[in-house]
């Protein structure tokens, strides 16, 4: 933004409206006791000087108000830019001089050093008022958010002067751990801020223009305009995961939950896709790894899991569970050997190997050593890469299997089956499903190029 001009413009008017205009003289001062409403006046005449302030904008009324009761003034003789920003210095200034309004004070100019900041005579005053404390802003000149301009505001005027008139609890996007949430609420149940929308929305961490604040400024001044603010219940929003579950949450909240996931329809699962049918009808074509060490491992494993009158299914879900039962999420090696034609071949015999000789590694360690296992059994399993949301709700890079059926993709992800069974109970909620029901959850997985990277352990 361009302040460097209107800055000075907006100092010269503004001290000018605090030696003249905003303040009552010492005659009117003593009708009027010191801290009252009553010395908010009109003190000046608005004669449409602000060349940008159409007559037909929904806040001419309220910058002209305002300008009559020397609150608020243009950033030159003639323009007001409803549309910009305020800085915290602005706001700041703002607060000032509503506070010295209302106890009849002057503010001392004079503490202006050369080479000090120009605002540096409104923070000694807000100091020593209390409308701010030490340290509390470490940058003036940023742009103040509409929770700073609140936080602000609250402390203009004493707490009398504030009483509630109304009875709001919630604000959809404002919460005890959202900054200055106390003096929002106060202004809220002041009459003061009424909110974006119909629920109430305040967007704290949004700016606010010198429209709006002429609104804000002008219900601080003359209590008579203030309206307890009647607020409708904000609408809910149900999300669906992939497994059948579903969450109930405040709509507007719910991207944190899309990013892990979540869809805002329910998934329909074709008929016949449950896991049973699905792995029990495919077409097998056991194969080794070619890796003497990792094919006595997994020879090993399955002497013990695994019995020759087991189905398919019964068979994948015993490698599925090998995986939980016996290993956890820690560090994983990444390397290659060289020996394989295929460079995904060769990645899944050094990460599946890693996991299931120390029974620790990453997503890729889990998915490797599934897709090694259950191509021993003889699925057409492969290993894809690409994003999925972490715990956070930011989109991190995963590694998940696929195993191909009938012409139809369905993943398996053990490592988060692992740690959603931490929990305390074993979950499937992600084994055997089919790909296209999954892209709420997986993201940038180019399942053709996960095909393409297989060859069947050959060696070079």
């Amino acid at each position: 933004m361009r302040r460097g001009r209107k800055t000075l413009v907006l100092i010269c008017t503004i001290a000018m409206l605090l030696a003249s205009a905003g303040m009552v003289s010492a005659e009117d001062s003593a009708a009027a006791p010191e801290g009252s409403m009553m010395n908010f006046t009109r003190s000046q005449v608005y004669e449409d000087q602000f060349e940008d302030v159409a007559d037909s904008a929904w806040y001419r009324a309220y910058v002209s108000d305002a300008y009559e009761y020397g609150i608020v003034s243009g950033d030159s003789a003639n323009t007001f830019s409803p549309e910009e920003e305020i800085t915290i210095a602005q706001a700041l200034v703002i607060a000032c001089q509503l506070h010295s309004i209302y106890y009849g004070q002057e503010i001392d100019r004079s503490s202006a050093q050369a080479g000090a900041p120009w605002y540096q005579p409104y923070v000694d005053y807000a100091l020593a008022e209390g409308i701010i404390w030490p340290g509390a802003y470490g940058n003036y000149d940023a742009v103040a958010t509409r929770a700073i301009f609140a936080g602000i505001m609250a402390r203009a005027l004493p707490e009398e002067e504030l009483q509630a008139i109304g009875a709001i609890t919630s604000i959809p996007d404002v919460s005890e751990k959202t900054r200055f949430s106390a003096s929002i609420y106060t202004l809220y149940n002041a009459g003061i801020l009424g909110g974006a929308d119909e629920y109430g929305s305040f967007h704290p961490y949004e700016t606010i223009r010198r429209s709006e604040v002429a609104v804000v400024v002008l219900n601080m001044a003359d209590s008579s305009r203030r309206k307890a603010a009647e607020l409708k219940e904000w609408p809910e929003l149900t999300l669906y995961s992939d497994s059948g579950a579903t969450k109930t949450v405040l709509k507007g909240a719910e991207n944190a939950y899309l990013s892990l996931g979540w869809r805002t329809e329910p998934v329909v699962i074709p008929e016949g896709s449950d896991a049973e049918t699905i792995l029990n009808s495919a077409t097998l074509e056991p194969m080794k790894t070619n890796n003497e060490e990792l094919d006595s491992i997994i020879d090993g494993i399955f002497a013990e899991i695994l019995t020759e009158d087991m189905t398919t299914y019964q068979k994948t879900k015993a490698i599925y569970d090998y995986l939980m039962d016996n290993c956890y999420y820690g560090w994983g090696a990444v390397s290659w050997s060289g020996k394989y034609v295929m460079h995904d071949d060769d990645y899944v015999v050094v990460m599946g190997k890693h996991i299931l000789k120390t029974g620790h590694g990453t997503c890729d360690n889990y998915s490797a050593a599934f897709v090694a296992m259950a191509r021993r059994i003889g699925l057409n399993a492969y290993f894809a890469r690409g994003y999925a949301g972490n715990m956070s709700g930011y989109l991190d890079t995963h590694e998940i299997a696929i195993v191909s059926i009938g012409g139809v993709d369905y993943s398996f992800d053990p490592q988060i089956d692992d740690y959603s069974s931490r929990a305390g109970h074993r979950t499937y909620s992600l084994f055997c499903k089919p790909f296209s029901t999954q892209t709420g959850r997986y993201k940038g997985y180019d399942l053709a190029k996960a095909k393409a990277g297989f060859g069947n352990f050959v060696l070079k």
